[in-house]
């Protein structure tokens, strides 16, 4: 087959192109040239179609007289962007896959295991799940008026070239203060069940969905079987980068939310120093406590194993988690430690370091 990923050097699309190879498809990725060193290099079997997929009079042009069996899309993020490539893509390929995201579920504990027909959330606080929500519908509607033939895929916490960390972001910042004996930040009482999967184990359920007639008008989950709480996950990460006798500082949700809060208005104050790193962090961390972090994060496969019998995950935290750290210490790049989340983490250690006692 031949097939198209938009995206693909990503956390969780690099392992995708991969297997595609390994399936002996004929693959190709449309991206920009433009990448950043805590990625992994394209495979030198792709074929690139260099354009940037938010300019789309470049994309027309770039696909005007290309045609795929499947079009992977792994970089659509709205419903403006979902309409663009029902526009696209209706008359060059047979099967587009739209990669959303587990995050569209309504969280609550009645509705674990999360199931494709799960309860989703429209007013989420993320805006990361509520717009995929709506590309979603976008992708759905179309099937539905004129069988775009769409299937919608969900990857929960997947993991490759990022750190699975409770409070933080997933670079290298949180290794290295663990590294530097400062105590990782865990929300609550690290009791929380949650979900993580390598980037592998997704991409050998995704593939052999590919230009499968039945799955077209479908969704589905694709995560991981195994089962751990952040405490027993922030064990692993600390026993690989072998660091012993650390204490935790376990926080309130609550309580880390509200200090993220109060640290708004620097996001309008000394713009020209600092502030677009730090509202980044703030935002991002505050909506994942609330939307995901803080929640039990368990997901039913069931229904991805009827179309792809064979597929088992197989890769547990330690296993994959100790791949990513040995990939980031080949390059001091790809360890990328952000001084502005630093400052975060270093505040937050601060107020709370008496629940250390």
């Amino acid at each position: 087959m031949k097939v198209l990923f938009i995206g693909g050097n990503g956390n969780i699309s690099w392992y995708c192109v991969q297997e595609a190879i390994n399936h002996g498809h004929e693959v190709w990725a449309l991206h920009r040239g433009i990448t950043v060193k805590t990625r992994r290099d394209f495979q030198p079997e792709v074929n690139i179609l260099h354009a940037d997929f938010r300019n789309q009079d470049e994309i027309k042009k770039v696909l005007a007289d290309q045609k795929f069996d499947v079009v992977a899309n792994f970089i659509c993020y709205n419903e403006e962007q979902a309409r663009f490539d029902v526009e696209i893509f209706k008359y060059i390929t047979n099967h587009f896959i739209f990669i959303s995201t587990a995050s569209v579920y309504e969280r609550a504990t009645k509705n674990l295991p999360y199931r494709e027909n799960s309860p989703k959330c429209k007013n989420s606080v993320r805006e990361y799940a509520n717009d995929k929500l709506k590309a979603e519908e976008v992708f759905t509607n179309a099937y539905k008026e004129f069988n775009f033939p769409v299937t919608i895929v969900r990857p929960g916490y997947t993991y490759d070239t990022i750190i699975p960390v409770s409070v933080g972001l997933n670079d290298w910042t949180v290794c290295q203060r663990i590294l530097d004996s400062k105590p990782p930040i865990i929300l609550g009482d690290g009791s929380s069940i949650f979900t993580f999967t390598h980037s592998k184990d997704f991409a050998k359920a995704l593939i052999p969905l590919f230009n499968n007639a039945k799955a077209i008008g479908e969704d589905f989950n694709i995560t991981s079987d195994e089962r751990l709480n952040w405490k027993e996950a922030t064990d692993i990460l600390v026993e690989i980068l072998g660091v012993k006798g650390l204490e935790y500082l376990y926080i309130p949700t609550e309580y880390v939310y509200r200090y993220l809060e109060c640290l708004q208005p620097l996001k309008t104050e000394r713009k020209d120093k600092f502030c677009p790193s730090l509202a980044h962090s703030l935002s991002h961390m505050a909506s994942d406590f609330k939307s995901l972090k803080m929640w039990c994060d368990l997901y039913d496969n069931s229904k991805v194993k009827v179309f792809v019998p064979q597929w088992e995950p197989n890769i547990t935290l330690a296993e994959g988690l100790k791949e990513t750290i040995q990939w980031m210490n080949e390059k001091k790049e790809r360890k990328r430690v952000d001084p502005k989340l630093n400052e975060i983490l270093d505040g937050l250690t601060e107020k709370f370091k008496f629940l250390l006692k």
